[in-house]
């Protein structure tokens, strides 16, 4: 399992932490959606545009391979509403293409769905880093981690929950960039194994799915060591050969 970067910056441990009592998609895909916004140079996120990241990654996986998210999960219903509804191709292979459709839709339908996402998620991700809403009720739970997101650094974002936005601390920002594709891996890896849980039958075919990404991932975290030993082969070959 990949093991996410140290920093003495951020909070690591708490960071590591996200996923350890995940009891369906939510907080990976979440995840995976601030990741990736921030690697498009976005700090301020709206809740909804994170919801349809979620969606766009979640899409194959359940209408492609047919993938049991688990049966505290509502997102496989949620994606069956949206591609039946505007009659989106179900043989999509690109996650950033069904992303730009989805963006490209903003009615009361789809906004109805994306809304439903809303009532805990983008704050209960944060519990990991603030100890002190342990064993709360979510109505109080979910009041004190906003007033604790805008009052302590150390949560990854703040919450604007009127507008329905966050925003990605500097130094977390900076963290997710420096390293972002050792923490896509870390994500992945762990969603995978989530996966994995739910559908102890097709392990294969969720290697299958991940294995283009997995690929380029594991190619794009190469040590500096690896990278300049593959230069100086790719070098030698051209000399000498």
């Amino acid at each position: 399992m990949e093991r996410i970067p140290e920093s003495k910056y951020v909070d690591n441990e708490s960071f590591s932490n996200l996923f350890k009592y995940a009891r369906n998609s939510y907080k990976y895909l979440w995840a995976y959606g601030i990741l990736k916004e921030v690697s498009k140079s976005k700090r301020i996120i709206e809740f909804e545009t994170i919801v349809k990241r979620i969606f766009s990654k979640s899409w194959r996986p359940i209408l492609q391979f047919n993938l049991s998210f688990g049966k505290m999960d509502k997102i496989k219903e949620s994606i069956k509403k949206i591609q039946s509804k505007y009659e989106i191709p179900t043989n999509i292979e690109n996650d950033r293409q069904i992303f730009n459709i989805l963006e490209d839709i903003n009615d009361d339908y789809i906004s109805d769905v994306i809304n439903s996402y809303y009532s805990s998620l983008p704050y209960t991700f944060l519990s990991p880093f603030y100890g002190e809403v342990k064993g709360m009720k979510t109505y109080n739970k979910i009041k004190k981690i906003i007033e604790l997101s805008n009052s302590k650094e150390k949560g990854i974002y703040s919450i604007n929950d009127d507008n329905k936005k966050i925003k990605v601390r500097k130094k977390w920002y900076k963290y997710l960039n420096n390293n972002q594709f050792k923490i896509e891996q870390w994500i992945i890896e762990n969603f995978k194994n989530y996966l994995k849980s739910k559908n102890s039958n097709k392990t294969e075919e969720i290697d299958k799915l991940y294995k283009n990404q997995d690929k380029t991932l594991k190619y794009m975290n190469r040590s500096l060591f690896e990278i300049l030993k593959s230069v100086f082969k790719k070098l030698w070959k051209l000399i000498f050969d």
